[in-house]
């Protein structure tokens, strides 16, 4: 009988466990140095490792020979514990034994020792789901149980937990798993189980796996049915039922370039094809935010998790737009997303609010960049920085950019030589760098010819930055 990978790579020992190391830490020196408490919490989202330490746990407290702070396997007691059938670890669904005479059950059995080890253990899985009463028929034996009983209480939702319940248990948060630490895991996964695979396609597996190891070696089960155990980057996107980059890339472009019959027979060819439209929304989504990144901070493996080549592609296409313009998409994709879980139609919602977003584009077309417009915000700088410089130059408008060039012509001799001071010329080339523009700054005055002086000071101050008149 085929085993799941899920399954056949559960940890067995606490050394095994991924991404819990502040959980396993404390759990072996408590093991260690005997302060073992009689009842904890273990909360998290699934798929974390939650029963897994519990079973792992409930075998280290009995182990005869433990191995720093984990089970041995290997004694006699962690090899009848391993048992299916043992009756010292004993395993509840709360989801479906939530009625009081289950917890009455329990109740009366906790009186009875262990067969194998010093300790009973009792798992309580999703014990959020135990009815009122229920709860309050385990207060009293959660608070003080015979010596040699342990129970294990987790749950994915601990807000639903009474505080009676709460102030009784020593309580630990199983985090969701990083993406590095969960590819890592899947590579190890895959070379044990004689898998192939293309590193792009396990971080696409690590992606979709949502922090839950579970979640993860699930896929990757699929993806290595689907390729007969040689996985590439395009299969995982077939199992996904995703679209691919490329055809998110061009959906993406569509929008921003207002085409709005180019996004609407696109968006429907991949929902006709079977795609979630859901899905591809918050795909759509996933792909601005990675322009803006792009658009930002360049081409950034550890930022956009997407093939190099991939992410080349997404520059490029990022780089065609403004950042103001692609920001107004994904702020209105987010706030669509929020609305789809209430939506009857997805996909006619998600439809609207791309017309929505194309019309308000088209009407608001960008201003052109002209000198007077960042001449304007160099001024707003200047006057936070150098208030005196900024009256002097306040009124001038005989301003004018020639390629990488920003000229400045003066008429005023006195307000010319003001500027040129290293100081304030320093100030004023800040200002334009801090309003995002690299131009060369030139002041000229058109009353004097000074070129031979203005020269002297630049090279004087070393700057990269020429000064003519």
């Amino acid at each position: 009988m085929y085993l799941a990978l899920y399954r056949k790579f559960r940890p067995n020992t606490f050394d095994e466990v991924v991404g819990q190391e502040h959980i396993i830490r404390t759990l072996k020196n408590q093991i260690e140095m005997g302060q073992i408490g009689h009842a904890y919490l273990f909360c998290g989202s699934r798929g974390t490792g939650k029963t897994s330490v519990a079973k792992i746990f409930a075998k280290a407290v009995n182990c005869q020979n433990p191995q720093n702070g984990s089970p041995c396997n290997n004694c006699e007691v962690c090899r009848n514990l391993n048992n299916s059938n043992n009756i010292d670890i004993i395993e509840i669904d709360a989801a479906s034994n939530n009625r009081v005479d289950e917890i009455r059950d329990i109740r009366d059995k906790v009186k009875y020792p262990p067969i194998y080890g010093k300790y009973k253990v009792y798992i309580i899985d999703e014990v959020h789901m135990l009815t009122d009463s229920a709860f309050n028929a385990l207060l009293k034996t959660l608070e003080e149980p015979p010596a040699h009983i342990i129970f294990i209480l987790a749950t994915t939702e601990p807000q639903k937990l009474p505080a009676t319940i709460l102030s009784r248990v020593l309580r630990f948060d199983f985090k969701l798993i990083g993406q590095k630490t969960l590819e890592e895991h899947i590579k190890n996964v895959f070379t044990k189980a004689g898998v192939g695979y293309e590193d792009d396609a396990i971080s696409a597996i690590a992606k979709a796996g949502n922090g839950s190891v579970r979640d993860a070696l699930s896929i990757a089960d699929m993806c290595s049915s689907f390729s007969r155990g040689n996985i590439k980057y395009i299969d995982v996107i077939n199992v996904l039922g995703t679209s691919t980059q490329e055809k998110i890339l061009s959906i993406n472009e569509a929008l921003l370039s207002s085409d709005v019959l180019k996004f609407m027979q696109e968006f429907s060819e991949e929902v006709n094809s079977g795609k979630n439209a859901i899905t591809l929304f918050q795909d759509l989504t996933r792909g601005l935010r990675n322009m803006l990144v792009l658009k930002t901070a360049g081409v950034n493996k550890e930022l956009v998790d997407l093939p190099q080549n991939e992410q080349q592609k997404l520059y490029e296409v990022a780089n065609k737009f403004s950042v103001q313009r692609i920001n107004k998409c994904f702020v209105e994709f987010s706030q669509t997303l929020g609305e789809l879980k209430y939506a009857i139609d997805p996909q006619l919602l998600i439809e609207t609010a791309c017309l929505k977003l194309a019309e308000k584009i088209e009407e608001k077309k960008e201003e052109p960049l002209t000198e007077h417009k960042i001449w304007g915000q160099v001024l707003i700088e200047l006057s936070k920085s150098n208030i005196i410089v900024h009256s002097a130059l306040v009124n001038i408008t005989n301003i004018k950019m020639e390629d990488q060039n920003f000229v400045i012509n003066i008429d005023n001799s006195s307000v010319c030589e003001m500027v040129k001071k290293p100081e304030n010329y320093n100030d004023l080339v800040a200002c334009f760098r801090k309003v995002g523009y690299n131009y060369n700054v030139l002041i000229i005055n058109n009353q004097e010819d000074e070129e031979d002086k203005a020269k002297l000071i630049s090279k004087k101050l070393g700057l990269d930055v020429n000064i003519t008149n």
